[in-house]
């Protein structure tokens, strides 16, 4: 008997899994969570199945294929007649679902069955892999609809679960979750198997759940479980109201008062200010600016910011100041304008930072300004303080941003929303600035398009006339043009790299799912050992080419995989007559097939008539003699070695493809979104400013450019992530800036140490500003991987 049929062990041999807690139950929370999330779904069930077949029968009607229009009217109807069959399979995939993502990002300690480990080898189906592709692909859009709720829902089930919000951490209610069941309910539901990817394309954020509603079901739940309500979601809940009551009043044609301070607020506010300024400047000095660190980093200073923040919060999210304008003290303003003309004749050509709204605030003519308005000055001084501390500008940029500091006070003077809402036109003209300065670096020079565009826009914020908000908003409608011209440029100067980059991801999913196939056919099979050599290399490559064009010939496939299976099953030991009567009838239709193939991917010379002589003998061994091998020894040893190394090669391509689930490098890596940059850290210490131009379909592979698409590069995934190990690639978060910036003055601690209420204001209260929705970044959403069952 030859070396490897001889052993009762076979060579791939690994413990199976299912699906289930590894000893664990959901903690009551997530089981009261995930049965409001199932009973939404039930409840609305026929209402989903009736919005999908109207998107089905929709896109029918501008279908130009009209084979493709009747299969779409077909799957219709079918929803319509089997919904009952289809609610059992759906329930049942979205329990399965819900508990398996509770568990996954809410349970660190929990272990799931079927969760893939480092060289654990186990068969990656790859019809799943595609319906996550999908799934993920139709959440997308529903997700950006409603990211804000979401955001709110984990964060409070986080609270309640007392789970640190980390990065990567994902709502288990997000609605690739909900999809994804639908799909996986559909696809073992057994009425149409085929038509599982055309059900997946009839999900709109319109035809699907409304998860508005769901997540306020979510949110009744939590507040019943007695987990506090979170700041972001108590301050929506204020605008809603104050929509609605606003909407009523213009019902009845009644005009909306304006908002101005009670005398308790105003004298509240006038404290607030005192106290930051004394803290800013204990000594009363006005003449000389304390340095900018000096006093911020004191906690007490902290919290006295904090405390002014949330009462221009507050301000801002009272309905009279929503929009209003013409409201400023006009001596104040003429303040304001001859501040700025001076600035015009005195920054426009330096390259020295100042932030003059410091100095402002300390003015004698600014004295005698309102308490708010000297209160916004002095908050809005630190939200650039902490801007310019960032390292995403480059030094010389700061000037030119520099230059909006008055414009951008007078925006949050007329609009007292400025600090609330993060739709402010001031507030988005900062942003648009950072965003478009981050983009640059000092190697490009003066001249470049990005800097002369900040330089004009800085002249046209000083030199204008500010007593509205047009003029920014005319200002951000031109970057919205800047970057949409720029993302066309850079569109056109990759377009050599995208074809190359969908090609080679398609490759290598096709390797891997021939790998995935040899290797559940050969973990508890036992063939003769020289087989696995020829199935792992050239095999393989011919399983990967018919699975790369699957989508035109699914049945050649399925032909691959079959002939794999009887190729495999001709190889093995025959201990019964029958078998060898079978594998005797066989042998002409399989040589034939195997002939073909390997015609297929040009295996060709002395090699292939080598071994088509040794499989034939190795047959004819088998069918005549049972299990005996006509082979010497130093031959089945050499064959041996052969198996085990193509194994081990096996092993390791696998473990490469399902790294991840434990290296939050390779994590970060894959949370890459178009539009973020980075620096890589050369050999020589010095930094290289990059951008993520695109990202393959699976984010796999990532496309680098430098200014303006050129110098362009791909780096796979696994390579970024060990240059983020080694420290030698650094992410820059220029994405809402400005939010952050306020977010990070406002303070977790500090805002819990501050009573926000003015005097005469209800105990307890504590109105809450708008920054949930902020703060993101490159590392805030993680695509979900692959699930390899």
């Amino acid at each position: 008997m030859a070396a490897g049929i001889e052993s009762s062990r076979p060579i791939l041999a690994q413990t199976e899994r299912s699906p289930a807690l590894r000893g664990k139950a959901l903690p009551p929370l997530l089981e009261r969570l995930t049965a409001v999330a199932y009973d939404h779904v039930a409840r609305n069930h026929g209402e989903l199945v009736k919005s999908l077949a109207l998107a089905l029968r929709a896109y029918a009607d501008k279908e130009v294929d009209s084979r493709h229009a009747s299969r779409q009217m077909q799957l219709a109807m079918l929803l319509e007649q089997k919904e009952a069959a289809l609610r059992l399979a759906h329930l049942a995939a979205l329990r399965e679902a819900l508990v398996k993502e509770c568990a996954a990002q809410l349970m660190p300690d929990a272990h799931l069955e079927d969760e893939p480990k480092a060289g654990e080898l186990s068969l990656v189906d790859t019809a799943i892999q595609d319906r996550r592709v999908r799934s993920d692909r139709a959440a997308g859009p529903i997700l950006n609809a409603v990211e804000e709720s979401s955001t709110f829902v984990i964060r409070r089930i986080c609270a309640g679960m007392k789970v640190t919000m980390r990065e990567g951490l994902l709502n288990p209610f997000r609605p690739f979750t909900f999809v994804q069941a639908l799909s996986q309910g559909w696809a073992s539901s057994g009425l149409d198997v085929d038509s599982e990817e055309l059900l997946i394309t009839a999900v709109t954020p319109k035809s699907f759940l409304k998860f508005e509603a769901l997540y306020d079901e979510l949110q009744d739940a939590l507040t019943r479980a007695g987990v506090p309500q979170d700041p972001g979601y108590q301050v929506r809940l204020a605008k809603q109201a104050s929509q609605r009551a606003a909407e009523q009043r213009a019902a009845a044609g009644e005009t909306p008062p304006a908002a101005p301070q009670t005398e308790a607020e105003d004298k509240h506010t006038e404290q607030l200010h005192s106290e930051v300024s004394s803290a800013h400047d204990p000594d009363g000095a006005s003449a000389q600016p304390a340095p900018k660190t000096r006093s911020r980093l004191r906690p007490e200073y902290r919290a006295k910011v904090a405390r002014a923040l949330q009462q221009l919060v507050t301000l801002g999210l009272k309905e009279g100041n929503a929009g209003q304008q013409g409201a400023v003290d006009p001596e104040l303003m003429e303040t304001l304008t001859l501040s700025q003309a001076r600035m015009l004749i005195e920054t426009c050509d330096s390259d020295k930072y100042r932030n003059v709204l410091t100095d402002l605030s300390r003015s004698p003519e600014f004295k005698r300004a309102p308490a708010v308005d000297r209160l916004t000055a002095a908050a809005l001084a630190e939200v650039f303080d902490e801007v310019f501390d960032d390292r995403v500008i480059p030094s010389p940029l700061k000037p030119l941003i520099g230059q909006a500091q008055i414009p951008v006070l007078k925006s949050a003077m007329l609009d007292r929303r400025f600090f609330s809402h993060k739709e402010h036109p001031g507030r988005q003209l900062l942003e648009n600035m950072v965003s478009v300065a981050a983009g640059w670096r000092p190697e490009f020079g003066k001249q470049d398009a990005s800097y002369l565009f900040l330089k004009a826009v800085g002249k046209d914020l000083l030199s204008g006339v500010i007593d509205n908000l047009l003029t920014f908003e005319t200002i951000n409608e031109k970057f919205t043009k800047l970057k949409a011209a720029k993302e066309r440029l850079i569109e056109y100067e990759l377009k050599p790299y995208l074809s190359e980059l969908e090609t080679n991801e398609k490759l290598e999913l096709a390797l891997h799912a021939a790998d995935e196939c040899l290797h559940a056919r050969l973990k508890w099979r036992e063939p003769a050992p020289f087989m696995i050599p020829f199935l792992l290399t050239r095999w393989r490559l011919a399983l990967a080419f018919a699975f790369s064009r699957r989508g035109e010939d699914l049945q050649r496939w399925k032909d691959m995989v079959a002939i794999t299976e009887g190729l495999i099953w001709s190889v093995e030991p025959k201990h019964k007559e029958e078998d060898r009567a079978k594998l005797v009838a066989s042998l002409p239709k399989l040589a034939a097939s195997v002939s073909a193939v390997l015609d297929q991917v040009g295996w060709k010379g002395t090699d292939r008539d080598a071994f088509m002589q040794r499989l034939m003998r190795t047959h004819a061994d088998l069918a005549f003699g049972g299990n005996k091998l006509a082979e010497d020894e130093r031959q089945k040893q050499q064959d041996m070695i052969n198996a085990h190394a193509e194994i081990e090669a096996l092993r390791a391509r696998r473990r490469s493809v399902f790294e991840g689930g434990d290296n939050p490098y390779l994590e970060e890596a894959r949370n890459y979104r178009p539009g973020n940059w980075f620096d890589f850290v050369a050999d020589n210490g010095t930094n290289h400013r990059y951008r993520v131009s695109q990202i393959s379909p699976r984010r796999t592979r990532i496309v680098f450019s430098w200014h303006n698409g050129k110098e362009a590069f791909v780096r796979k995934d696994q390579e970024i992530a060990r240059q983020i190990a080694h420290g030698q690639v650094h992410g820059l978060d220029a994405n809402r800036m400005v939010t952050k910036a306020i977010s990070q003055l406002l303070g977790s601690e500090a805002a819990q140490t501050v009573e926000v209420a003015p005097p005469g204001a209800a105990a307890g209260t504590r109105p809450p500003p708008d920054f949930a929705d902020t703060a993101s970044g490159p590392f805030s959403h993680t695509m979900p991987a692959p699930d390899p069952q």
